[in-house]
């Protein structure tokens, strides 16, 4: 399998999962995507490790969000670690 066959997969299943996971994802979604908690997922963002890139704003309260297609990415780099819910 390639790597573009895998990130298409991973996006068709990011979607099959989260049905409107259009173009990005809240952390409640990923949360499932990754099959982990949203303590995790704050931990993880937290140590800088272990999750796909994210976009935030300039404010200490802006909101998170990830691209369905950087987190297609990252299950597609690490899918032998992680399993899509």
């Amino acid at each position: 399998m390639t790597q573009d066959e895998k990130i298409k997969y991973f996006i068709s299943e990011i979607k099959e999962t989260i049905p409107g996971a259009t173009t990005c994802l809240n952390k409640e979604q990923l949360s499932i995507v990754l099959n982990t908690s949203i303590a995790s997922i704050n931990r993880r963002i937290k140590d800088a490790y272990g999750i796909p890139p994210y976009v935030k704003g300039s404010s200490h309260k802006s909101r998170i969000f990830w691209t369905v297609l950087d987190t297609a990415i990252f299950l597609a780099n690490s899918h032998n670690k992680i399993k899509v819910a």
